[in-house]
């Protein structure tokens, strides 16, 4: 085991989500899972942003059901998948903002992330807003305590890798782990 900075990490996951997926330029979509009444559900979203901390941006309407059990229960997990290339899971605490709850953040992706398309939607579907901003926008930040990324080798998946990064006291632990 070895322990790094959160910097060494961030970089570590920019390259991959820029090699594997050319993102931010192209969209990546994940597989989200909440928990509610102690039973997992799976739901596929756009990933907005990954912040310079390594908090993962998803936008979303306050009324679905992925807020509602965020609201319930913050654990979350995060699989996003290049089947070419590997797999990066997240572990982590949800929270949850509006612009009632946090303008400046709400207002920083509903200018700069959201396309007109979706500003319409979400404001078409509500009798409220503040700022300009519809009261049924959230923003869902993921606050990571764990990182896995795979590696896929697609000549010899034996010649792969899998490392663990689990957050412990503002250091990351990586950990080599066994691909199976």
């Amino acid at each position: 085991m070895m322990l790094i900075t959160s910097l060494e990490l961030m970089n570590t996951v920019e390259h991959y989500l820029y090699e594997w997926f050319s993102f931010p330029k192209r969209k990546i979509f994940a597989q989200v899972t909440t928990v509610m009444n102690q039973k997992p559900h799976i739901r596929t979203m756009d990933l907005y942003h990954v912040t310079p901390k390594g908090s993962l941006i998803f936008l979303t309407d306050t009324s679905s059901p992925k807020w509602i059990h965020l609201s319930h229960c913050p654990n979350i997990g995060v699989c996003i998948l290049n089947p070419d290339y590997g797999q990066i899971i997240v572990e982590g605490t949800a929270v949850l903002d509006t612009s009632e709850s946090n303008l400046s953040l709400t207002s920083l992706y509903w200018q700069n992330f959201l396309d007109e398309y979706w500003r319409n939607y979400y404001l078409i579907n509500t009798n409220k807003t503040v700022d300009g901003i519809s009261s049924s926008f959230g923003v869902l930040q993921i606050i990571p305590n764990l990182w896995q990324i795979l590696e896929i080798n697609k000549d010899d998946f034996l010649k792969g890798s899998r490392m663990h990064y689990q957050l412990q006291n503002d250091f990351w632990m990586k950990q080599q782990l066994p691909l199976f």
